[in-house]
């Protein structure tokens, strides 16, 4: 049906439907009412960690590199983050502190559907990990708060207290797995690897005469090709003094017969330099020599690329191994020592403590909200019969319906 999607065509649907609409906002909003006033109050206690990553937060090790920080990339200090998270709402975590309180205390009333106190535990766990239970990590600051929500503001305190305390007391076991021994065992085996591949690349070097050899490749391009310039320039100069003596010989010609020493000596010098051009054609010249020289070592270095190029990658894969696993090692030795301390990486911040406020205690604002969804449910309804009403109201429907123009229209 036509609908006049206007003030006149809204204001029309909703006096002619007023009785729907009151109809639909009084009973969404008795029902918003009756929701607000029987709903329960929850209440929030929340705790917050500091995941400390500096040197200070660690004991030493006693080896090499024990005065070294151990680094940290954004990427590792995140996936330390939610590691910790990921320990915070493990089931066994949690169901450790509902076996400590007691899954009634926690929820009461828990274990009237179930069978038996550890089905009463299970469900507290998952009440409490889909509800009950909030943790945020902040990598930029390090730091992981722990919210807990129940309706009693004690019990929501006492778990969120217990959940942190659980949590101090296994953090350092769970990280703390050391494995030194082998651990140790590999980062040797690696060192003597890293130690024989280094030695190889340094005994294949000074066996052929290589320091570097791509920049020696480099130089030795340079070089050939100001040699191949220097010789050039060289062959045309050669070629320019001939053409000088031919010059003069056929000037003195003309004056002194061919047996005279003046043309002699000419002619000497015309054939020591016709030799000595003939000489750097033959590539029998010094640049020759030297350029010749140099095509020898680049072949030499050429031959024996590959061979480098894969000593140069295994001492590389040697010493990226070797660094695995005594940053590993460290790591391992670093929480061996925590555990023998009864050290942690983590430290508090915030205690729980009990609650004043409930978080959903914004009654104005709720009503506010049911007022708002009462009133919208109400003229969506008015205004979906209207669109499913045929009854004609305005001219403007029948010209839409017939296309017809309307000549009177009479009221009832």
């Amino acid at each position: 049906m036509y609908f006049e999607f206007g003030l006149r065509g809204l204001l029309t649907a909703f006096f002619r439907k007023k009785k729907i609409f009151l109809l639909i906002f009084s009973f969404a909003f008795l029902f918003g009412g009756v929701y607000l006033l029987h709903r329960p109050a929850m209440y929030e206690s929340k705790g917050t960690f500091l995941i400390r990553f500096d040197q200070g937060a660690l004991p030493t090790t006693g080896s090499a590199d024990s005065g070294q920080a151990m680094s940290f990339s954004s990427d590792g200090r995140e996936a330390m983050l939610q590691s910790n998270v990921a320990l915070l709402e493990s089931d066994g975590l949690l169901k450790a502190v509902v076996r400590s309180l007691g899954a009634e205390k926690i929820y009461p009333g828990i274990g009237a559907g179930t069978k038996g106190p550890q089905m009463a535990d299970l469900a507290a766990v998952a009440r409490l990990r889909a509800s009950g239970l909030k943790v945020v990590s902040d990598p930029r600051s390090d730091v992981i708060s722990v919210s807990v929500f129940n309706r009693d503001p004690v019990t929501a305190q006492e778990v969120a207290a217990r959940i942190m305390k659980i949590f101090t007391a296994r953090q350092s076991v769970i990280f703390g797995t050391p494995h030194t021994a082998f651990l140790q065992q590999q980062a040797d085996v690696m060192r003597q690897k890293m130690e024989q591949s280094e030695q190889a690349l340094r005994d294949f070097k000074q066996k052929k005469g290589i320091t570097l050899l791509d920049e020696e490749v480099t130089q030795l391009l340079a070089e050939k090709k100001d040699l191949s310039v220097r010789a050039f320039q060289d062959m045309g100069d050669s070629q320019a003094e001939i053409a000088k003596l031919l010059k003069d010989r056929a000037t003195m010609e003309a004056t002194y017969r061919d047996d005279s020493p003046v043309i002699q000596r000419i002619d000497e010098s015309l054939a020591a330099a016709r030799a000595e051009a003939q000489g750097q054609n033959a590539g029998d010249g010094a640049f020759a020599t030297r350029i010749a020289n140099v095509n020898k070592r680049l072949a030499l270095l050429e031959a024996n690329r590959k061979r480098y190029h894969d000593l140069e990658q295994r001492v590389a894969l040697d010493t990226a191994n070797y660094k695995f696993y005594q940053l590993h090692n460290d790591e391992a030795r670093v929480n061996e020592r925590l555990n023998q301390e009864n050290i942690t990486r983590i430290s508090v911040i915030d205690r729980p403590v009990v609650p004043l406020k409930p978080v959903n205690g914004h009654k104005k604002l709720l009503l506010l909200a049911i007022l708002m969804t009462a009133s919208l449910l109400g003229l969506g309804t008015v205004l979906f019969l209207e669109l499913m009403d045929d009854t004609v109201v305005f001219n403007e429907q029948v010209f839409a319906a017939t296309g017809l123009p309307v000549l009177a229209s009479f009221g009832r």
